[in-house]
């Protein structure tokens, strides 16, 4: 995550299964636009409330997303592998 002025304070598996959620907030009182590299294979970055439920998709580009952010506010993301949490099921 490329941001000082931000904390991670969760990174789970989604309520519903299958994505992994990151959440953050913004501490420093400032507007900003917050990188978030992805692991590979995600497929789908969606914003979130806090209770997990879609506020609208993000672009993935280059394997990352870019979360505008306001001041002392609390993002959630949601992201989407082609294989639930990015695990390879043919591997034996």
């Amino acid at each position: 995550m490329e941001g000082d002025n931000v904390v991670v304070t969760a990174v789970k598996q989604a309520e519903d299964g299958g994505a992994l959620i990151v959440r953050f907030y913004e501490w420093a009182g400032k507007e900003s636009n917050i990188k978030l590299r992805l692991p590979p294979g995600a497929e789908l970055a969606v914003e979130t409330d806090l209770m997990e439920r879609s506020a609208g998709s993000i672009s993935l580009q280059g394997g990352s997303v870019s979360v505008p952010t306001n001041p002392y506010e609390i993002k959630t993301v949601k992201i989407s592998f082609a294989s639930p949490l990015g695990i390879n099921r043919s591997i034996k």
